[in-house]
């Protein structure tokens, strides 16, 4: 099979893999292994990956000016520590490297990625990672996050949020750029970006809090009889809600609920 046809099967496969399990049982199309032997030729290096933002150039020319618009997400993972040696490009791979900064001697065992997501139209883009020794410090996040803006812009594309987690790290990092409870933003280039947490995160994370903490209820302005309504909310209140909702066989108001949602959660590190 030509190159391009190897390509537009790398793009079905991506796009739905049982999709492709069942075409390749009616056509000859390659297999997995060969498609992820066609990938490992493409470098793709640490910092900002310049081919993904040329074919994003190339692509903005084509789109509407609402398409343009959309959030840029980072995340930090751990990785386990491992150093290869990458025979192609004769180099040493698993120490720390900051793309354009440089590469140390430590061993890096952190991985931090940025990636786009479209607003109007739907479309996500791993733009950018690194690999650090220990979470990216505050001052560095700063810097990697006005390069990646700027070559959005660059780009032609409009990044109206950010979107991360509540780690410290990114805490500090946007405290920096100047968002507060206040100013839920920063400016770049003149246009004001939105600091969005990661909603998801900050449920789980006040789920956790729940379980170790009672709430207290020093009245909202809630009245029963007169008197403003006050008392203390706890885990097991809801646990005991919810044992007696299972008991009503003709009517259950918890109905998406189930055990896994309230007694084998995956709780926040």
């Amino acid at each position: 099979m030509e190159l391009q046809g190897k390509i537009l099967a790398v793009s079905i496969l991506k796009c739905s893999p049982r999709s492709y399990t069942f075409l390749r049982s009616l056509f000859p199309l390659p297999s997995r292994r060969t498609l992820q032997s066609l990938l490992n030729t493409v470098q793709f290096g640490t910092g900002i990956n310049v081919h993904v933002f040329s074919v994003l150039k190339d692509n903005v020319q084509t789109m509407s000016d609402k398409d343009h618009m959309c959030c840029l997400m980072f995340d930090e993972m751990s990785i386990r520590e491992h150093l290869h040696f990458n025979q192609k490009i004769d180099c040493i791979e698993g120490f720390e490297d900051l793309g354009r900064h440089g590469r140390t001697s430590n061993i890096a065992n952190h991985a931090l990625v940025v990636m786009l997501h479209g607003l109007h139209r739907r479309w996500k883009q791993p733009i950018a990672y690194n690999l650090t020794r220990g979470s990216t410090k505050g001052d560095m996040l700063v810097d990697f996050l006005m390069e990646v803006l700027d070559a959005c812009h660059n780009a032609g594309l409009v990044v109206v949020a950010t979107v991360c987690d509540m780690g410290a790290n990114n805490v500090k990092s946007l405290k920096q750029l100047g968002v507060s409870e206040k100013t839920p933003f920063f400016r770049f280039h003149d246009q004001e970006i939105a600091a969005v947490f990661d909603h998801p995160h900050l449920l789980k994370c006040t789920c956790n809090l729940f379980l170790k903490h009672e709430v207290m209820n020093v009245g909202l302005g809630v009245v029963v009889n007169g008197q403003p309504l006050t008392g203390t909310a706890k885990w097991a209140d809801i646990l005991k809600v919810y044992e007696l909702d299972k008991q009503n066989e003709l009517y259950h108001q918890l109905c998406k609920v189930t055990d896994r949602h309230l007694k084998h959660l995956h709780r926040m590190p």
